[in-house]
């Protein structure tokens, strides 16, 4: 997926990336520096906000690897963004 696309599939789903990395226990710019290169955890949180796959948004960082399923201490990350944009509403 392009990084702007990326972008708005989060925004979409009533977050931003500096929201979703803090809930994410990572530094406020790691889901932004994400959209540029590969950065695990916040890859893993990015694709756990927008139910999607890691290789179906990054097939160049991910194609060749098996396929990763987002570990479960994201769920807990998008939980706590999901909570973030309820009270920002």
């Amino acid at each position: 997926m392009h990084p702007e696309d990326i972008k708005a599939e989060v925004r979409k789903s009533g977050v931003t990336l500096t929201a979703l990395a803090l809930a994410a226990g990572l530094s406020e710019s790691a889901c932004r520096n994400a959209l540029r290169k590969k950065s695990g955890r916040a890859d893993e949180a990015i694709a756990a906000q927008i139910k999607k796959p890691l290789d179906a948004i990054w097939p160049s960082r991910y194609a060749n690897e098996p396929t990763r399923h987002v570990r479960d201490h994201n769920s807990d990350a998008s939980e706590t963004a999901h909570r973030l944009s309820s009270e920002a509403r």
